[in-house]
């Protein structure tokens, strides 16, 4: 059975490379500038939290073990680069590569065209109610990279964090309508 999961899911043995380095298609994408900026700036600006894979945004506790994006919706299941064209069987629907695209278009890691996605899903990821706060929410987080007085960062955190309690107490964020935070 190893022997499987290894030939199939190659990322599973291997943690993700770090500090993460943009394959060619991805280089100098808003994705990659902000992936790659949290993830070497994770102990001044990420509130000792990590840069997802599929956003690039400081929302997970960990990489490489389960954690759950409030922001894309992406479960770190370890798949990274140079595997993220792989689809595997695991949490997330689609490639890793298809979530960053999404996410571009739809604030999250869902594709408008999935016939998959719940009805309810569809409706959210459709609201401009819910686009709103993504948007909003993504703003915050990209502010970070302006900053450097450790005051102001502070300051950002806090407004990231009273975005994310008036997401969670108004309309429903996460792909099962469940309100969360990070």
């Amino acid at each position: 059975m190893s022997d499987y999961r290894e030939d199939s899911l190659p990322w599973l043995n291997r943690l993700p490379p770090y500090p993460w380095t943009p394959p060619p298609e991805w280089a100098g994408t808003p994705f990659a500038i902000r992936r790659v900026y949290f993830e070497l700036n994770r102990e001044t600006h990420g509130n000792d939290k990590c840069a997802c894979p599929a956003c690039g945004y400081p929302t997970l506790p960990h990489r490489a073990n389960g954690g759950y994006c409030p922001l894309c919706f992406w479960e770190d299941d370890r798949q990274d680069d140079p595997w993220a064209d792989y689809e595997n069987s695991g949490p997330n629907p689609g490639t890793l590569n298809e979530a960053r695209r999404s996410f571009a278009v739809t604030l999250c890691m869902l594709s408008l065209d999935d016939s998959d996605i719940p009805d309810s899903t569809m409706q959210l990821i459709r609201s401009e109610v819910w686009r709103e706060r993504q948007r909003a929410l993504c703003d915050a987080y990209d502010r970070l990279m302006e900053l450097s007085d450790p005051k102001d960062i502070a300051q950002q955190w806090d407004i990231i964090e009273l975005l994310w309690k008036q997401n969670s107490s108004g309309q429903a964020r996460t792909p099962n309508d469940t309100p969360s935070t990070p």
